[in-house]
């Protein structure tokens, strides 16, 4: 299912983007 996909994603950008927000900037 693409949905699940997108939610694991969006999950695990957000973790890492969380983690690391300079390294996002």
């Amino acid at each position: 299912m693409p949905g699940d996909e997108c939610s694991e994603r969006l999950l695990f950008g957000g973790a890492i983007s969380s983690a690391f927000p300079m390294r996002f900037q």
